[in-house]
């Protein structure tokens, strides 16, 4: 009895080791419990601390700065044409370069550094697509804040999206949306807060392509022109960002801790300026 308890505090005492062991206990449950134990395992070996000093990050705070700022969509059709991937691929850049020229405005060391956005996807299948609700997850991608060059930057965001595809929308560490899902409603209830504190461990930023029809859509007769979503700001974080494309337009909304980001205009300003670096480069 006692060697089997010295046995196990061992066990506990190195994790890497009982982390390994407990997945490998994963081949022997149903395929639905076996996803969600992968999901949880992978949220907690991708957990890193972030930066002390990051912009990014920022003590919780009820105040709000809101930007919003419309980009042609031509340009972007130009770049994907020219550099290929997706347009969200280029949106992605996009904000890359932005968030790049913003931190160099602030003194930010740059050579190096990456900012790990949390990517929300829909992972609701086609046959059931008309149901009330979202089934969200998620993606974490890595964006190449310290490459200089932008198209650089583009080639690197299409390598990790892709590589987030492959994986599909319920596998790694971005997929722990879908988790809460599989939970009942008790432990969804006690876990929230604990949940809420950990995202600074996990990622950065929030950036989330909002989908939208292009129709026509009349107030009083008159025609809507401009339509920008937010993404909500999750606990610690300084800034999220939301893009939508409508009517020949991307619109971009950036909320923003007030007391984090006093000068969101030069984010404002950065994002057309990322936009004229891809479309200047030629293949």
């Amino acid at each position: 009895m006692l060697d089997a308890a010295l046995r196990t505090v061992e066990r506990i005492s190195r994790p890497h080791q009982l982390l390994g062991d407990a997945l490998c206990a994963v081949g022997d449950l149903p395929a639905t419990v076996q996803q969600t134990v992968e999901i949880a395992f992978s949220v907690v070996r991708n957990m890193r601390a972030p930066a002390p000093d990051s912009p990014l990050h920022a003590r919780p705070s009820a105040a709000r700065r809101v930007a919003l700022i419309p980009l042609e969509q031509c340009d972007i059709r130009r770049i994907r044409a020219r550099h290929g991937g997706t347009t969200n691929d280029i949106a992605l850049t996009v904000v890359t370069g932005a968030l790049r020229r913003w931190l160099d405005t602030r003194g930010y060391a740059l050579e190096g550094l990456t900012v790990r956005a949390l990517v929300p996807v829909s992972h609701r299948s086609r046959r059931k697509s008309r149901g009330p609700n979202n089934q969200l997850s998620g993606y974490l991608c890595d964006l190449p804040v310290g490459e200089p060059d932008p198209v650089t930057r583009l080639q690197i965001v299409r390598a990790e999206m892709d590589r987030n595809k492959c994986s599909g929308p319920l596998r790694g560490p971005g997929a722990f949306p879908a988790l809460a899902g599989r939970m009942p409603s008790m432990v969804q209830l006690l876990a929230a807060p604990l949940v809420g504190q950990a995202v600074g461990l996990l990622f950065d930023t929030v950036i989330t392509d909002v989908p939208v029809p292009n129709v026509v859509v009349p107030l009083d007769g008159a025609p809507l022109r401009e339509l920008y979503p937010l993404a909500p700001l999750a606990p610690g974080h300084a800034l999220s960002l939301a893009v939508t494309e409508y009517r020949d337009i991307v619109h971009i909304g950036v909320q923003a801790n007030r007391r984090a980001v006093g000068d969101l205009e030069k984010l404002s300003e950065a994002l057309p300026h990322a936009v004229t670096e891809l479309n200047d480069i030629d293949s």
